[in-house]
């Protein structure tokens, strides 16, 4: 597989360079709803925290929720989330659950491939791949996590084709002063796959890639 992904690297290096993006996000609607509903049973621990099966999210993502004070109880099954018993949110389902992604891009002389399989409702293990007109690969696999608070507000970015903004998932991983975001939706009313962003610190050799530097990943 990692052969496979040098080989398409260095196809997308020798290949003209893309257009390069260099707008904002912009700010739209969040899509998760709120509404009232059953409330949750309180069994848990001071009924702060009630999860049907904590395999269905990262250990870090439940512990944020148990060590905030701004909301008193949250209740976990699958893709819900009720908040105080009252409020509700769903896991965006985007990428899809146990899928193998590979996300390609290019900008000048540098090509990233992003290779990801997202393994619960919370997490996905990726390996980001950076090569460039003479220099070694660089190569950096781990795991992130969506924000446990993603219910506060929906995350969008822009296409660099239609102009159109898309609703994104964003899995975040942080290490010291490292910092990794991978960003990934669908444009609305398209049949051309998932889009990705890229946002990412301690490079190696390579520079910093932000969401205004380098271009949308596509997936192959």
């Amino acid at each position: 597989m990692k052969n496979a992904c040098i080989i398409l690297l260095m196809a997308l290096v020798a290949c003209q360079p893309s257009p390069d993006s260099n707008k904002n996000t912009p700010e739209v609607p969040s899509p998760y709803s709120s509404h009232q509903t059953t409330p949750a049973p309180n069994d848990g621990p001071a009924g702060k925290l009630v999860v049907k099966n904590e395999a269905d999210y990262s250990p870090a993502f439940l512990a944020l929720l148990r060590e905030n004070t701004d909301f008193e109880k949250f209740y976990l099954d699958g893709n819900l989330m009720v908040v105080n018993d009252a409020d509700t949110a769903y896991f965006s389902q985007e990428p899809p659950i146990g899928k193998s992604l590979v996300f390609t891009a290019k900008k000048e002389s540098l090509a990233i491939a992003v290779r990801l399989k997202r393994i619960n409702q919370t997490t996905v293990n990726y390996t980001i791949e950076m090569v460039e007109s003479g220099k070694p690969a660089f190569l950096e696999s781990g795991q992130a996590d969506i924000s446990p608070f993603f219910f506060l507000g929906a995350e969008s970015d822009e296409s660099d084709v239609s102009g159109e903004s898309y609703m994104v998932t964003e899995f975040t991983a942080t290490k010291g002063d490292c910092h990794t975001a991978i960003r990934i939706g669908q444009e609305e009313n398209t049949s051309s796959g998932l889009l990705g962003k890229l946002i990412k610190n301690c490079n190696g050799k390579f520079r910093d890639i932000d969401l205004d530097d380098f271009p949308m990943l596509r997936e192959q």
